[in-house]
């Protein structure tokens, strides 16, 4: 059983640019090797979360579920969703298709435990200089905190652009869906992933964007929201992130999304 080791974002940010080349200004200008890293958004994978290749397996929080095929989960390209008989357990574990990169998002009904991080498993050279735009999907898991409960899933799609001549990069998640057990659906708005410094290959930055367009009689907005990756792959051609919202429902009901994204040039 392979276990997901997890850092700090703040101090991978800080390894990552003593011992990767990411200086100037605490900037990529691209053209530097990058080495394994791990982005961690939320959650403490460390001690929640384990990934069994062998067995297609993972353990959540002590509670070994299986991967799944059910029609009320929207499966993205690259990656495995994992659930328990009643979905009070969800997970989604993705690949890049070189094998460089992993994300995953996990979440308990219950909120004991609800992560999302990415890895980079090899070096990376990233590209010398210019602009690069990466596109791929988006799977997320949508917890109301007041029901204890995983409300449903969303898919979607994902466009990032990375700057290497200023070491910045920014992108959208777009086309959001939210399917619930039952397999109704329901509009959420785009997030857009707010332009941001690269340090190291990785990337932490805010979101806006997001909210739940409708459910029954309730909507709401999203009150905070953040987002983190890596660039992975051999030449820098993929990209692994996550995003974590905090959305806001009407009254005093609040949700949390996290979600998982590869994308490729």
């Amino acid at each position: 059983m392979m276990m997901m080791k997890a850092t700090s974002l703040s101090a991978f940010l800080v390894v990552c640019l003593s011992a990767c080349g990411g200086g100037g200004g605490g900037s990529d200008s691209g053209g530097s090797t990058v080495t394994p890293a791990t982005s961690n958004l939320t959650g403490n994978p460390a001690t929640e979360f384990s990934f069994n290749d062998a067995a297609n397996t993972v353990t959540v929080n002590g509670t070994v579920i299986n991967a799944t095929t059910r029609s009320a989960i929207v499966v993205p390209d690259n990656f495995t969703a994992f659930a328990n008989g009643s979905a009070s357990i969800v997970a989604f574990h993705g690949v890049t298709p070189s094998g460089g990169g992993t994300t995953t998002v996990y979440s308990t009904g219950n909120g004991v435990a609800i992560g999302a991080f990415a890895q980079r498993l090899d070096d990376t050279r990233l590209p010398d200089a210019g602009s690069v735009g990466y596109s791929g999907q988006y799977a997320g898991i949508y917890r109301v905190e007041s029901s204890n409960s995983n409300g449903f899933t969303i898919s979607g799609n994902v466009q990032l652009t990375a700057d290497f001549d200023d070491g910045s990069i920014d992108g959208a998640i777009t086309s959001r869906v939210a399917r619930q057990e039952d397999n109704e659906t329901f509009g959420m708005s785009d997030v857009t992933l707010q332009n941001t410094t690269l340090a190291g290959g990785g990337f932490v930055g805010t979101t806006s964007g997001g909210d739940l367009l409708s459910l029954r009689d309730i909507s709401g907005g999203v009150r905070d929201g953040d987002y983190a990756g890596l660039i992975v792959g051999e030449t820098g051609d993929e990209i692994v992130g996550n995003i974590n919202l905090q959305h806001t429902l009407s009254g005093t009901v609040f949700a949390q999304e996290v979600g998982a994204f590869i994308a490729t040039e």
